[in-house]
């Protein structure tokens, strides 16, 4: 699970992070058990060692283990590399998508279907994903009734004087 380098601060980085936490987690419920174990058959031995066990996994884990994982996760995190799409790319994308939106509302003037609708109502999920690139699930997970309860902007542009 360890790897060869070193982090930014000189410190051993995990490969795989998740994994050591969660192998160390497992590995505290696993003495618990034994300790509880031990506390139903009354054999003050094993409840010892496991107490023991129990003690030293607090008492080492953070420096150890998990504040090496946790440092690997935001570090890999911090350089992970983004790729942005072209802006040209976007344009042209922005661009067909409003020609598809208005030939469906010609579409629907003339004859309202459900296919009509539904092709409609992707390419304004597919508009908003665009416009929104940064967050773009944004649009998707949000609920009719937020943005029914989204805040006027009218208004609120309105109470400090501003005028856009």
């Amino acid at each position: 699970m360890e790897s060869d380098r070193n982090s930014l601060s000189g410190t051993k980085t995990f490969n795989k992070p998740s994994l050591a936490l969660k192998a160390s987690q497992l590995l505290k419920k696993v003495a618990d058990l034994k300790k509880g174990l031990a506390i139903r058959k009354k054999d003050i031995e094993a409840k010892e060692a496991a107490s023991k066990f129990v003690d030293l996994y607090r008492n080492e884990f953070t420096y150890a283990i998990s504040r090496i994982a946790h440092q690997s996760q935001q570090e890999r995190k911090f350089n992970k590399k983004e790729i942005f799409p072209i802006t040209s790319d976007l344009s042209k994308l922005t661009k067909y998508l409003n020609s598809d939106m208005a030939h469906c509302i010609e579409h629907l003037q003339q004859k309202a279907t459900l296919a009509t609708w539904m092709h409609l109502a992707e390419v304004t999920l597919s508009r908003l994903i665009c416009f929104n690139k940064c967050r773009s699930n944004e649009p998707a997970m949000m609920l009719v009734t937020e943005f029914k309860s989204r805040p006027s902007w009218e208004r609120a542009n309105q109470s400090c004087g501003c005028v856009f």
